[in-house]
């Protein structure tokens, strides 16, 4: 396997920070597209490459 990807959105602070902790890195994300509370957020995509799988 070369890659791993998620996606997450942008209030859940603590996921985000535990998949940065975990190696994850951020490389995208679509804005306003989950609706929670009446309040619009981003969907976050990450990623985390296999280091023995190339770059």
């Amino acid at each position: 396997m070369h890659k791993i990807r998620l996606h997450v959105y942008s209030p859940n602070i603590r996921a985000i920070k535990l998949y940065e902790k975990f190696g994850f890195v951020k490389e995208g994300h679509h804005t306003e597209m989950v609706r929670i509370d009446g309040k619009y957020y981003d969907e976050i995509f990450m990623s985390l490459k296999n280091p023995k799988n190339g770059s």
